[in-house]
């Protein structure tokens, strides 16, 4: 008496199994890929983030003492140690933790040259930029931030379009101002006074 059912013979099982295995092989593949996809990007978020903090930190407490920022730069930074080692790469340039240019520099604010200072993170993806501008977390002395869909460069006034109030922004608003959608060069200009 033959077997009855969607497995009855041999061939139909071993069919089934050869099919199976490689389905069955892709969907974990890809349950781990998409997890390991999210546990670096919560890495990356939480490094740009640290990092910002203290370095807006580290400038704030070693210019205290003086009347503004004037003589700030990259290079001085650099060699007072004020740039967190991780945001150093090999040659000595300035990277945030999506991998791209980080610019700081003094600014013009409330007519007051040099009266503010700029950390600018270049290179950021849609999805970062969008995550840095909704994630909740404490910036001393922020005067506001501008988004711009372009590597920037420090502006010379320190004008911001969005003044701390509106940080962090909802999620809707930050994928609106975070243009560039496929290349990473979307920028966060972070205000400081």
């Amino acid at each position: 008496m033959k077997k009855k059912g969607y497995f009855a013979d041999k061939k139909h099982r071993l069919i089934a199994e050869l099919v199976g295995i490689p389905v069955l092989a892709l969907i974990i593949y890809l349950m781990i890929s998409s997890s390991l996809n999210s546990s670096a990007e919560k890495f990356k978020l939480s490094k740009a983030i640290e990092n910002l903090q203290a370095l807006s930190n580290n400038i704030h407490t070693a210019y205290a003492a003086t009347p503004d920022y004037s003589g700030m730069d990259i290079d001085s930074l650099r060699a007072t140690a004020l740039i967190p080692a991780d945001m150093l790469d090999k040659d000595g340039n300035v990277t945030n933790s999506y991998g791209g240019s980080v610019f700081i520099a003094p600014t013009k604010y409330l007519n007051v040259d040099n009266g503010a200072f700029a950390i600018i993170y270049n290179g950021l993806s849609k999805k970062g930029c969008v995550s840095l501008l909704s994630t909740p977390f404490q910036l001393a002395g922020i005067a506001g931030v501008d988004i711009k869909p372009i590597e920037t460069e420090i502006p010379q006034t320190a004008e911001t379009k969005y003044d701390k109030s509106a940080l962090p922004m909802s999620e809707e608003l930050a994928s609106t101002l975070c243009e560039a959608e496929n290349d990473p060069t979307n920028a966060i200009i972070w205000m400081f006074y």
